[in-house]
């Protein structure tokens, strides 16, 4: 069985990269952290925005229609896709 806490150490310290604007490291805790917890809402939604910072728009986008998949409200990431200063509405849509 898994540590449950081992994910949320993860995904933390992928939150925690991403506020010090360190994306690689981020995106590197934060897919650790989705591999042990496939269905985390924060590592899929944290990803996307870290994927957008280092322009994979492709990768954003993946986790953003997991995200959808899963029938978690996007509104607010939409904005914030949609407010992003890199272009996004070829992959994207909006």
């Amino acid at each position: 069985m898994q540590n449950p806490q081992a994910s949320f150490c993860w995904i933390l310290y992928g939150q925690y990269y991403q506020q010090l604007g360190q994306y690689d490291k981020c995106i590197e805790c934060l897919e650790n952290g989705l591999a042990l917890e496939p269905t985390s809402e924060d590592a899929k939604w944290n990803l996307c925005i870290s994927y957008l910072h280092v322009g994979n728009i492709e990768k954003a986008k993946l986790y953003y229609d997991r995200l959808v998949e899963q029938g978690i409200d996007v509104s607010e990431l939409k904005e914030m896709i949609t407010n992003f200063s890199v272009d996004t509405k070829d992959v994207f849509g909006f």
